[in-house]
């Protein structure tokens, strides 16, 4: 039962790469939910620049706006 357990496990373990994109993702939602959409605000919560936080909600296909409290 534990060989076949680990079996499944391994088959299910993402590589280095694919975890950190998941994690990374995850993360900007997060922030950008916390925030409410509003990117000042998350940058200043992640202690990253305002710039580099739109590269990477470019790079993960986020739309800050869509975050926004009506």
């Amino acid at each position: 039962f534990i060989l076949q357990t680990r079996k499944l496990e391994i088959d299910r373990l993402k590589t280095l790469k694919e975890a950190k994109e998941h994690f990374e993702k995850n993360y900007l939602v997060q922030l950008i939910e916390l925030a409410q959409g509003n990117m000042s605000k998350a940058a200043e919560l992640s202690g990253k620049y305002r710039a580099d936080l739109y590269e990477l909600f470019r790079k993960h296909g986020l739309k800050p706006a869509d975050f926004r409290k009506e």
